[in-house]
This record gives structure tokens, sequence and C-alpha cells, in this order.
């Protein structure tokens, strides 16, 4: 080997470039903290807008198996919830319950395989629920919900009113008074009526639990699942006062409603939904939130809107086939005649209400 080559090799090891000095590893720990920082709220902006798309998606789903269902029904819509054999109050008959019919049962009969509108109850979830072995479309659960903490198979709401249930409409209407006896019929709906919208969730539910919630509270003996207490403008878990809930109030449930209630943003139809302010409910000695799932036994509100998407969204889908983000306003303060203060919503309260009905249904004169 020559001399050279000999020397090439000797320094060769001082030819290697040498190690990171600390300051160096600092200032490429900071660029790499920097871009993270900046990365991760718009990666999170990113799987937000994601879930939200992915919503309006099973939204306008169960809306077209909705309007296949009112082809297929002569233009009547499905029922809230029924029994396959009802009493005149809405109870079932026979018992034992086997069988019932809802809103999401009807509209799974066009969205999944040899689904049909009758839901066997075949389980036991601990709970007056509903609870079923019967899977449904995966389109009923909305991806932004927590599939691990809440695992009901139905995560959205429907109209009460012009989805009815029979246990509320025929157990609950004052004597004397005209029952609803039907479902809503095509021609008795506005095109800007909402049909189904995000909402709340409990956690204590089964993988068997199909809905939110069997209860008593307006319905008949437990029953029946809760009518959305959308709107509720009673702040309190004991004077629920949502508007589809009560059958003796007509006058809030159909439009036009009476001229009295002109300038009372709570309660006249141009109103948002009304939306206790945390600030009102704290001054009730309540610790939470209207916008929250449910974690404990207590459910308060069942059916009312879930505002979960980016900014504080709901997603809520029209008579017409639209689906549409509605959105809460912390920073906006609505105020009646009450001494209640509410949140401002774009969910507006005539979106609930639906055509006066030409079964002898008339104002009861009660606010």
């Amino acid at each position: 080997m020559r001399t050279h080559d000999r020397r090439r090799l000797r320094v060769n090891p001082h030819l290697n470039p040498h190690g990171f000095t600390l300051v160096e590893l600092l200032v490429v720990i900071g660029i790499i903290a920097v871009l993270i920082g900046v990365l991760l709220p718009v990666l999170s902006k990113a799987r937000g807008r994601a879930e939200t798309i992915s919503c309006q998606a099973n939204l306008r789903s169960i809306t077209q198996a909705c309007i296949q269902y009112t082809v297929e029904y002569r233009g009547s819509y499905p029922w809230g919830v029924a029994w396959n054999r009802n009493t005149p109050i809405g109870r079932p008959y026979p018992e034992p319950i086997t069988l019932y019919i809802t809103w999401f049962s009807s509209c799974d009969k066009y969205m999944s395989p040899h689904a049909s509108e009758l839901i066997p109850l075949d389980a036991n979830s601990g709970y007056y629920d509903g609870a079923t072995r019967r899977v449904f479309s995966k389109s009923f659960k909305c991806p932004a919900v927590p599939f691990n903490e809440f695992r009901q198979q139905v995560q959205y709401y429907n109209n009460g009113i012009i989805m009815p249930s029979i246990p509320l409409e025929w157990g609950k209407t004052p004597s004397g008074r005209a029952k609803v006896n039907s479902p809503a019929k095509v021609n008795q709906v506005f095109p800007d009526n909402a049909l189904f919208w995000d909402s709340n969730c409990f956690s204590q539910a089964a993988a068997v639990t199909p809905w939110m919630f069997w209860g008593d509270d307006h319905t008949s003996s437990g029953f029946a699942p809760f009518v959305t207490m959308i709107d509720d403008n009673a702040a309190a878990m004991t004077t629920e006062n949502g508007l589809l809930c009560h059958p003796e109030k007509p006058q809030r449930r159909y439009r036009p409603g009476p001229s009295r209630w002109l300038g009372d943003p709570l309660r006249e139809s141009s109103g948002p939904i009304a939306w206790a302010s945390d600030e009102y409910l704290t001054s009730l000695g309540f610790w939470a939130s209207q916008n929250t799932d449910f974690g404990g036994g207590t459910v308060w509100n069942p059916g009312n809107a879930r505002f979960r998407h980016n900014g504080l969204g709901c997603n809520v889908a029209f008579v017409d086939g639209s689906v549409q983000t509605f959105f809460l306003n912390p920073r906006k303060i609505v105020k009646g005649s009450t001494p209640q203060t509410y949140i401002y919503t774009d969910f507006k309260r005539y979106m609930l209400q639906m055509k006066w009905p030409n079964n002898g249904i008339t104002d009861s004169g009660v606010d």
C-alpha cells in the first residue's frame, strides 16, 4: 500500500461529522414544539369538520328513509313510538310487552337489509329503555359521540308532533279534548319543519339500548320513551315545559300560534328555542349545562338539541331533505317576560311547529 493511502486511512476517523451540541438539540426540539402547536389545532379542526360532514350524511340518509316511508304509507310519517297493540290510553296490550314500533325502526326498514318496523323487546339493561338485541344501521350514531362512553344505538331525536308518541298523545291529553290519533301527513307539515337533530346521550346506556330513554315524565306509566324536552322554557327538572311534550298546550305545538305571545322571544314562533344560560342554571343550584351528555342516573331534558359539533353546532334535518348546522351563542342572551335568561341559538321555534291539524284540536288557552 502506498504511503499516501495509509495516511488517508489514519485521518479518516477525523473526517466523520461531529454529534449535535445541546444548544442545537434544544433548537430542534423548540422548532418541533412550535410545529406541533400550530398543527394540532388545525388537525383537530379538520377532524371536527369531518365529523360534522359525516353526521350530516347520517341525517340525510335517515331523512331519505323517512321520505321513502311516506311514499309507501300514503303520505304518512311514522309513529314516534307505538306498541304493536295499544289500549285507548296508549299502554301496550296484551302484556307482557314483546314488540314495539318507533320512528327509527320505521326508517331502518329502508336502511338495513331485511329490517322490520317491529322491534323485539328481547334484552334487559336494567332500565325501561326498550332493550333489544336488534342492531340498527350505523347511520343512527353521530361520529362526534365517543363510542366507548355512549353506547346507545340511536343518538338523534325526532320531532314528536310530526311523529308522535301514542302513550303521550293518548295517555296525557286531557279528558274531553281531541287526541292526536295518527302521525302527520306530508300535506300537514312545512318544508322548514325540523324532523331529526343531534341529541344528548346517556353514559349508562347499554349496547342493547336503542334510544333515550324510557320513563313516565310525560308519558303513561313508564311505557314509552321520553318525548323530546326541546325548548324547555321552565328551567327546572320538576317543571319541564318542553314545547313538544304537552298535548294540553297545542297552541305551542302548532303554528300559527296565538298573537298574545308577540314580543316575547321565549314563546313566539320566531324566537330561538329556549336554552337556559349556565348563569341562570347556577342561580337555581344546578351544576351542569343543558348542553351536555349524561354521566349519572339523572337525565335532564332528554331529546333536546345537542350542540356537539365545531363551534357549538347542532345538525338538524328538515322535511325538504336539507340538513343545516345551527349554533349556540353563549355570548348572546335572550330575555322574555319571565325571569329566566336564555342563550341565543339559530334553531328557531317555528321549525318545530307543524300546521294545525284538522281533527278538532283548538287553542287550550293555557300558556
